[in-house]
């Protein structure tokens, strides 16, 4: 369930599970949560997969982009997910385990209805993990908004 108070234009507060998030301009907007959410359902996919096969995985950094349409309603056309994933594991073993996790999360499985999807894997040893902050506003990169 989401309950989520706005009050004074697009300013809201999305509390769920103890936790709060704000959204409006300088905040989260609503492709910000929606990127989250699919490497958040990727990536639980993926944790399965990896235990499964006994595969060890130290880390695993997830970038999940889209490009809207120019039509109304602006659908994502294109829907890109990267994923760089620390681990001693072959490179097949990391994709099989990545492709099994595509198949399997539903909001992935969502928006193939509407977009063309993008992957990329890239494998790492675990010791090069480093903390990188990306920037950038997910609703605007398009330049089109939410």
């Amino acid at each position: 369930m989401a309950y989520i108070e706005y009050r004074n234009g697009f300013n809201g507060t999305y509390r769920v599970g103890g936790q709060t998030l704000l959204i409006g301009k300088e905040k989260l907007m609503p492709y910000d949560m929606t990127y989250g959410a699919i490497a958040s359902c990727l990536y639980s996919n993926f944790t399965k997969s990896v235990g499964k096969r006994g595969l060890n995985v130290s880390g695993t950094d997830v970038v999940v982009n889209g490009i809207k349409r120019d039509t109304v309603p602006a659908t994502v056309k294109e829907l890109s997910i990267s994923f760089n994933v620390y681990t001693d594991a072959s490179y097949e073993d990391i994709l099989e385990s990545f492709n099994e996790a595509i198949e399997n999360c539903s909001m992935v499985q969502t928006f193939k209805m509407v977009a063309e999807l993008k992957t990329e894997v890239k494998i790492n040893a675990p010791g090069e993990m480093s903390v990188e902050t990306v920037e950038g506003d997910a609703c605007d990169v398009d330049g089109k908004g939410c």
